[in-house]
């Protein structure tokens, strides 16, 4: 999968998340990734990969209250 790819199924999350009227604002660093990577889409400009610990970050951040550890 690429970094794209990947950021994409994350903005497919965020939209979900954001049906829930108490979800807290995305983070600054996860919002502009996930705006960089649907203005990318479909372009063949290299997007930047995410690493194993910012994903990490990016789903901790995306997850529910309920459903964090």
């Amino acid at each position: 999968m690429t970094g794209r790819g990947l950021a994409l199924v994350l903005a497919d999350i965020a939209d979900e998340r954001a049906r829930d009227p108490d979800a807290p604002p995305l983070g600054p660093e996860l919002s502009e990734l996930l705006r960089a990577a649907r203005a990318a889409e479909g372009s063949q400009r290299p997007f930047p990969p995410i690493g194993r610990r910012a994903l990490h970050r990016y789903l901790d951040e995306l997850a529910l209250r309920e459903e964090r550890p």
